[in-house]
């Protein structure tokens, strides 16, 4: 959704992965930090410029075996 200032109505640990929470824009990663529950990716916009974080969790699924 995006708001009258142009700006996608976003809240933190919201949005869509890949895509600017400001314009909707695709985002270039940089480096990636690993913690205690999944990574860290830092990322700028290729439209606005803008800079931040996506984060994920990485979490246990089972044994699977031959």
């Amino acid at each position: 959704m995006i708001d009258d200032k142009g700006q996608i109505d976003y809240e933190d640990g919201t949005g869509e992965p890949g895509v600017c929470p400001y314009c909707g824009g695709l985002l270039s990663f940089d480096d990636a930090k690993k913690d205690e529950e999944g990574f860290i990716f830092s990322w700028t916009c290729n439209d606005c410029g803008k800079q931040g974080k996506e984060t994920y969790e990485v979490f246990f699924t089972g044994h699977y075996h031959k």
